[in-house]
């Protein structure tokens, strides 16, 4: 529940406090902390496992791993006493441009994401390795972290109405770690099937990657450079096209 949480106001709060100059940095910084986070963690899960046996890992090394996220986690409740409301006035400030915007790094990045996956599965289809595999393993990974991974949590607190962007976030946070629990949970089982295996269980990934990229060139609009109203605007004009920014 406390990840869930955090997962929906941490970007909405950005969102809405951030100028509009600002929230593609400021929005992206969401995801890198997670990253981050996922990685002292596994570095911390790490000494502490080595600090016994098998046993006492089984006993009590657990406890340990589990006992020590509450150290960052008071350390954000304590912090949270000092952050104000998010004034929606301060959004309004300031009205320079991104210097990219979300829907051309959202472009490269699922086309980039569906041939480094259809790459992989190539390779695994015809029992090639070497260098070319884990290339095309880190191609993925950061079109990933230029791209969707930090821009779905950003776009998702924009695109929303006001007044429905608290509940919409719900949904959407929930998606997204729905969608990570269904991918964690079946990979092995796809992976490891004598009907499936490797290579077509990562053509399925590049496919829906493709999905994702023809869902954006279709769909998705700009918006970088908007205010939170001016993006709720949008979605009440039937043009499919934002206007061009007003020079000041």
């Amino acid at each position: 529940m406390g990840i869930g949480a955090s997962s929906i106001i941490c970007p909405v709060y950005i969102a809405e406090i951030a100028p509009e100059k600002s929230r593609g940095r400021l929005g992206t910084l969401f995801q890198l902390g997670i990253v981050t986070g996922i990685f002292l963690t596994l570095f911390i899960n790490k000494v502490v496992q080595g600090l016994g046996d098998e046993a006492w890992n089984t006993s009590m090394g657990w406890r340990w791993m589990l006992g020590l996220e509450a150290l960052p986690a008071i350390a954000f409740l304590g912090l949270l006493f000092t952050v104000p409301e998010s004034p929606r006035w301060l959004a309004q400030r300031g009205r320079l441009v991104d210097k990219a915007g979300r829907r051309p790094l959202l472009l490269v990045g699922t086309a980039v994401q569906a041939i480094s996956l259809g790459m992989v599965g190539w390779l695994f289809h015809n029992h090639l390795g070497g260098t070319p595999l884990p290339i095309a393993i880190m191609a993925f990974i950061a079109a990933f972290a230029m791209a969707l991974g930090p821009i779905g949590w950003l776009f998702c607190a924009e695109i929303f109405p006001n007044k429905v962007r608290g509940r919409a976030m719900s949904v959407a946070s929930f998606t997204v770690w729905a969608s990570c629990y269904i991918v964690a949970q079946t990979f092995p089982i796809l992976n490891d099937s004598p009907h499936v295996g490797p290579a077509l269980t990562f053509w399925i990934y590049s496919g829906i990657s493709l999905l994702a990229f023809l869902m954006v060139l279709a769909l998705v609009p700009e918006t970088k450079g908007r205010s939170l109203e001016e993006i709720e605007e949008y979605w009440r004009r039937p043009p499919r096209e934002l206007d061009p920014p007003t020079a000041q």
